[in-house]
């Protein structure tokens, strides 16, 4: 593993939190990185979902770097090796994919990028792991069977690293107990980005939200007892 995979690899460990964002409309995705920033998160996957999300990719990315410092910046929903080539052409931290790829895998590790398949098998987890890679997404998690289903493939491969994805809820307490079941960290999407509330422009409830998840992330579990 070089240097930087390790570094971004530890980072996501760290923040234990992947907010993940898509969306058409540049000027919303901006402020939806502010407010993600705001929150106290520095972690950022990207979506690439739509006709101009590549484009997108690149003018978020220029804008982040010019305004913040220290933002870890990556791509989602990557299944195809020409986008893959592009977000690495524009120096992407990372690539997460919905599943696994074994000619984006390729391209990564000659990149020197972090890969990140999705997986949603004790098969596919261990076919990931006899390939190389260090961390899967568990994906869509919560169709899977939620918590019970992870702490069972944690329980059979205590090896496993994993970041479950898909239908989380965007509370300490939800996030807590997946952490607790073995997760590096979590992905946040659609739940946390709601739709209306993207649409209205209403990203102070996305920011507080967030920012409430990062500062009670690890806290005591009785402390979210209903």
């Amino acid at each position: 593993m070089t240097e930087k995979i390790s570094f971004v690899t530890q980072f996501i460990s760290n923040t234990q939190v992947i907010p993940l964002i898509s969306n058409k409309d540049f000027e919303k995705l901006k402020h939806l990185c502010k407010c993600i920033i705001n929150s106290g998160c520095k972690i950022i996957e990207f979506g690439i979902r739509y006709e101009n999300s590549i484009e997108n990719y690149s003018k978020l990315q220029k804008f982040i770097k010019s305004e913040y410092d220290g933002v870890i910046f990556g791509a989602g929903s990557v299944s195809d090796l020409e986008v893959a080539k592009k977000i690495i052409d524009y120096g992407t931290d990372f690539i997460i994919g919905p599943g696994y790829d074994e000619f984006i895998k390729i391209e990564c590790e000659k990149s020197k990028k972090l890969y990140i398949p999705g997986c949603s098998t004790a098969t596919e987890c261990i076919n990931a792991k006899n390939s190389g890679i260090k961390l899967v997404k568990i994906f869509p998690a919560n169709h899977l069977g939620g918590i019970s289903f992870v702490k069972a493939l944690k329980s059979a491969m205590p090896w496993l690293k994993f970041i479950p994805a898909g239908g989380i809820a965007p509370n300490p307490r939800e996030v807590n107990l997946w952490l607790k079941a073995g997760a590096t960290a979590v992905t946040l999407g659609s739940v946390l980005f709601r739709e209306d509330l993207v649409r209205e422009s209403n990203f102070i409830q996305i920011e507080n939200t967030l920012s409430d998840i990062i500062q009670n992330k690890n806290k005591d579990q009785l402390l979210f007892k209903e």
